[in-house]
């Protein structure tokens, strides 16, 4: 039998589970369909909006930048989306009922307060900040009111790096 890769991308996943035989793959039972925690896409602002349901956010170090964090937050779409990409950094459309990920942006704040809400999202301009780089601002709007964005914090570097999602531990 073959043996999913830890970590695998969805479409490296997928060819495995393609690979197992009928007389290998168990039968599910009835009323049953199969469930998958993977990510169908991550979203791209610059694509096109967003309309999910925020789940849960993990903040860890960034691979560019170790002593950076990285934040990303996870969610459910509420219709369907063409502005993702998948792993492979392809561009995969999503289906009401995938889960997506968010790479968390500072213009995004509003969405610390909303996990469990219906979430329609799209980039809205730029603000100079005197940076490099101006900081890209959102438009968040909900229906109702959420609860607070769950977070797993996984930094080591990074810890002294505080975010909207995750304060400075040093």
């Amino acid at each position: 039998m073959a043996k999913r890769k830890r970590g695998g991308t969805a479409s490296e996943n997928a060819a495995i589970d393609a690979s197992l035989t009928a007389a290998e793959r168990p039968a599910l039972p009835e009323g049953y369909q199969k469930r998958s925690d993977d990510l169908v896409g991550f979203w791209q602002s610059d694509m096109g909006p967003i309309h999910f349901v925020p789940e849960e956010a993990t903040v860890s170090d960034s691979k560019l930048e170790p002593h950076k964090q990285s934040a990303l937050i996870r969610g459910v779409l509420v219709d369907s989306c063409e502005a993702l990409l998948n792993a492979d950094g392809e561009q995969v459309v999503g289906k009401a009922g995938d889960r997506v990920g968010v790479w968390a942006k500072p213009g995004m704040r509003a969405l610390k307060r909303l996990a469990g809400a219906k979430v329609f999202m799209f980039a809205d301009g730029e603000l100079d900040t005197g940076k490099d780089n101006a900081m890209q601002l959102f438009e968040v709007a909900s229906a109702t009111n959420g609860t607070p964005l769950p977070v797993e914090d996984k930094r080591k570097q990074s810890r002294g790096h505080g975010s909207w999602l995750a304060p400075s531990l040093t």
